[in-house]
């Protein structure tokens, strides 16, 4: 079963995992790729728009619906997904 989410709690989650993995780039490489870097960003605004979209939609259903398609079709990492039995 799949629970329903804070949004806003899902893109702060994000966030600072973002954070981190900057962080570990710069600690390995000692320089962050700023093309890599660019890309990246671009990446949690997708995904930032995505939530955004998600929020807007009427039923747990439609956005669990609107999550997997996402999912699919943008190889978003699957952080959206909180089990439970």
């Amino acid at each position: 079963m799949v629970k329903e989410i804070d949004l806003m709690q899902l893109s702060h989650a994000y966030e600072r995992n973002y954070q981190l993995y900057l962080e570990h780039i710069k600690g390995k490489k000692g320089v962050v790729n700023p093309g890599k870097i660019k890309a990246d960003i671009e990446k949690a605004k997708n995904l930032l728009d995505t939530i955004k979209d998600i929020a807007e939609t009427k039923t747990l259903k439609d956005r669990v619906d609107y999550m997997i398609a996402k999912i699919h079709n943008q190889n978003i990492p699957a952080l959206w997904y909180i089990w439970s039995d």
